[in-house]
């Protein structure tokens, strides 16, 4: 083959090669969607919230001293007397839209008169052990009258404040509660009987006790259980959450 022939030939190939990569396509498209997310929040504008809340009532029925509407919901009693039972109806809701794993915590002010005062009636009753077991069992059957025990989980805390004189309870809640939910914290506060006025040394300002009750979701958590829940998202007892 001449020297003219090949190059032709080569000439040829390299045109075909030249019009096949130009025809070249690949088929394509293009769409999109925006999908908008609106975080659960707690504020009551018709969108789905997340949240609890804590109510108390009181009545006058049965002999239950009144007590008087306070600012953050609460009732304050004055005047008070060895013997008294003062209502305390406690409940706490699930007011959102999810269901919830629920701790609540209740905080005892002026715990080292209150300490020394169950340690009295224990002793009146006859009981020799006056260890904080029993002491434990004196707030949950008797100070806090209507307390069931029985609707938290084993696994409880308690933390005493020296500095602020206060013993908290953190009790676990058996159950997920479900949204408009609602369950009885307590139903009164009774003061014991065999007190005299200075075992009852509470100040000018008398003492307290508080109610507060914590909320995490249920959804989405690997847990099981009200203390696994928390647990699985770093809420330490007395703190807010992510402090």
């Amino acid at each position: 083959m001449s020297k003219k022939k090949i190059i032709s030939l080569s000439l040829v190939v390299i045109m075909i090669a030249i019009l096949s990569f130009g025809t070249l396509a690949w088929f394509n498209d293009s769409d999109s969607v925006t999908n908008e997310f609106h975080v659960a929040d707690s504020n009551g504008d018709g969108t789905p919230d997340f949240s609890v809340s804590v109510t108390e009532s009181t009545t006058d029925e049965n002999g239950e001293k009144p007590g008087t509407p306070n600012a953050d919901g609460g009732y304050s009693y004055d005047l008070l007397l060895p013997g008294d039972t003062l209502s305390k109806i406690v409940w706490t809701e699930n007011t959102g839209d999810y269901d919830q794993w629920v701790r609540v915590n209740i905080t005892i002010s002026d715990w080292s008169v209150w300490k020394k005062a169950i340690v009295k009636a224990l002793t009146a009753e006859g009981e020799t052990d006056t260890g904080d077991a029993n002491i434990n069992d004196y707030v949950y059957t008797k100070l806090l009258d209507g307390f069931d025990r029985s609707l938290y989980l084993s696994k409880g805390y308690r933390n005493d404040d020296t500095a602020n004189d206060t013993r908290t309870y953190t009790l676990y809640y058996k159950d997920v509660v479900k949204p408009g939910d609602a369950f009885q914290v307590m139903q009164n506060v009774k003061i014991p009987g065999v007190l005299e006025q200075e075992d009852m040394n509470f100040g000018t300002d008398g003492f307290t006790i508080t109610v507060k009750a914590e909320a995490v979701q249920a959804d989405n958590l690997k847990a099981t259980s009200s203390v696994a829940a928390f647990e699985e998202v770093g809420w330490e007892i007395g703190t807010e959450y992510g402090a």
